[in-house]
């Protein structure tokens, strides 16, 4: 299965970096286009079907610049949209992780620029000697260690805010589970008992303005083999009112090939009530949900082993439903990103074809009269010109209209954009995607 595209693709030069100890490909100068197939369009009827009743998104939520790591330094880059490097951040004595897919749920940019100057830190995780810790970083500044820990899940914050949540597990209690997950069944001891996997773990919240001090909001043990997974703040003004949670497996894998572990629930804890909601339940496959916390996307199972996935407006019920495409792997649905206003959803399909594994990346508007987009990764990876790119992965939204995805080669990382209003594709900054800045 291998679904066709049209990117007319202009790849414009990257600014020479002083810490860039290599060049671009020769490819990468403006200029360069390559056509492709059409891209596939799938027609739906009119039905519309109106958003939630609150308040639109603010468009001051459109990033100003991105975070990127690898590729010439050894800490982390901010770039410019227009490709111009503002600051790098070194993190002398911790260990940076590669860059990989893996890689944005290791930092958070608390901060804003104004004027290209950094007005708070970049944080932190990384691990050293076998614990994991959350050190912070502002500009030129020496770095502070924040909290150290074992297990550390997930990092989220707000920007321009000293507010930081994360989660974290115990891993010395899954080891266990996993050194001993058979037990006998019969006085001979012949045949073994799968033992469920008991997963602990906690959400709190810091400031990094505090003393390396944080606070617990939430304590869950599961018996499946999830833990908590923070996805987004409810702020008011400094103030944190509450955070949405989904649940992340941390348990033992089984066989055959898994692409994505997955999400499962979502839920909202009052920061001030400690007070739980509960959007999915439990067993329901979660997807995304948007940064205005309005829309929410997840899958369910149809007739048979059919799946579709639901685009929903919190409070307001269904908007859209999209049946997952044949092909696509058991496990191969990905993370879905919302465009900054909610009007459009992208997530990728991964499928084994006659290439070996490809993805579909697909963006469906949010309403039901909207349209469905699918671009095949073999088209996208030959609109980036670059020869040595054999993969690439949905990064984030810069716009309604512009997603970056990452190209990665066997020893380098790139940023492009994918233009979605003229389909072309653009070259935006090295390293691997680690988040987005804010004016």
């Amino acid at each position: 299965m291998k679904l066709k595209s049209a990117l007319c693709c202009s790849v414009f030069i990257c600014l020479t970096l002083s810490a860039c100890d290599s060049q671009l490909p020769e490819t990468l100068t403006a200029g360069k286009e390559t056509a492709l197939p059409p891209t596939l369009v799938v027609p739906t009827e009119a039905d519309p079907t109106s958003l939630p009743e609150t308040e639109a998104p603010d468009p001051a939520v459109l990033p100003s610049g991105v975070l990127s790591m690898g590729k010439g330094t050894e800490g982390v880059r901010l770039t410019s949209l227009e490709g111009e490097v503002i600051d790098e951040f070194q993190f002398p004595g911790f260990s940076l992780p590669g860059p990989s897919p893996d890689s944005s749920s290791r930092f958070h940019y608390g901060g804003t620029t104004q004027m290209g100057v950094v007005t708070s830190p970049c944080i932190f995780m990384t691990s050293i000697s076998g614990d994991q810790s959350i050190a912070v970083h502002e500009s030129k500044s020496p770095v502070i260690n924040l909290q150290q820990l074992k297990g550390l899940i997930h990092l989220i914050g707000a920007s321009g805010q000293p507010i930081i949540v994360f989660a974290a597990y115990d891993p010395e209690n899954l080891n266990e589970f996993n050194n001993s997950r058979f037990s006998p069944s019969t006085e001979d001891e012949s045949e073994p008992t799968r033992v469920p996997p008991v997963v602990n773990s906690w959400l709190y919240t810091a400031s990094y303005k505090a003393s390396p001090a944080s606070d617990l909001l939430l304590t869950r043990s599961d018996e499946n083999g999830y833990g908590i997974y923070p996805l987004s703040l409810h702020m008011e003004g400094d103030v944190l009112k509450g955070v949405w949670y989904t649940l992340s497996y941390r348990g033992l894998f089984g066989g055959g090939p898994i692409v994505y572990t997955g999400f499962r629930g979502l839920y909202y804890l009052g920061a001030e009530t400690n007070q739980e909601h509960e959007a999915l339940a439990v067993d329901q496959p979660f997807l995304g949900l948007s940064s205005s916390q309005r829309l929410i996307a997840y899958t369910i199972a149809g007739d048979g082993s059919e799946k579709t996935i639901i685009i929903e407006g919190l409070g307001a019920g269904k908007l859209r439903e999209i049946p997952i495409l044949p092909g696509t792997h058991p496990t191969g649905t990905g993370t879905a990103l919302f465009s900054p206003l909610d009007t459009t959803l992208a997530w990728q399909e991964h499928y084994l074809g006659e290439e070996g594994v490809g993805i579909v990346f697909r963006f469906a508007s949010t309403q039901k009269d909207g349209k469905l987009i699918e671009i095949d990764s073999h088209d996208l990876i030959s609109g980036t010109a670059d020869p040595e790119v054999y993969h690439v992965r949905l990064a984030g939204w810069m716009d309604d209209q512009r997603i970056v995805f990452e190209a990665h080669g066997p020893e380098i990382v790139d940023l492009y954009i994918l233009d979605m209003g003229n389909m072309s594709v653009s070259y935006l900054a090295p390293g691997a995607f680690i988040g987005f800045t804010y004016s």
